[in-house]
């Protein structure tokens, strides 16, 4: 976002430049199983993909289950959903739970799947995504 010319310092600018860590994920740790975790610094669905990956695993997302700020809708208002799922420099964490997490500061958007693939759902329709990327380094 920065290398595309948006210099208007605003939140999403604000929240790259000086990330404010969350106590979140630590006070989940204590409360529930965590089975895996990866931050979202190179993107949702890439480094989603590396615990799916590692896990041999699939997984399908829920696009309505994803929350947007305010500000990244406003900027990007065609295509804000692809830098959720693409984007990077989030400074926050996806994590995989058996448990049913019931907590202010995180949302379910999917679920772990014995059977190999990423599914993107959306209304009635389920889009297999073959090897998702999020930001590569090289």
């Amino acid at each position: 976002m920065l290398k595309a010319g948006h210099t208007k310092l605003n939140s999403l600018v604000l929240s790259h430049l000086k990330p404010v860590p969350s106590n979140c994920f630590k006070n989940l740790q204590k409360k529930y199983r965590i089975n895996s975790a990866i931050d979202i610094s190179d993107g949702l669905l890439g480094d989603l993909g590396h615990i799916l990956q590692n896990s041999k695993k699939g997984a399908d997302i829920y696009i309505n289950n994803i929350q947007a700020g305010k500000s990244i809708i406003n900027l990007f208002p065609d295509n804000y959903l692809e830098y959720i799922l693409y984007g990077g420099e989030d400074y926050k964490m996806i994590f995989t739970s058996p448990d049913k997490i019931k907590n202010n500061d995180s949302y379910p958007i999917g679920r772990i799947n014995k059977k190999k693939g990423l599914f993107l759902i959306h209304k009635d329709k389920k889009i297999k995504l073959n090897n998702p990327q999020g930001y590569v380094h090289f």
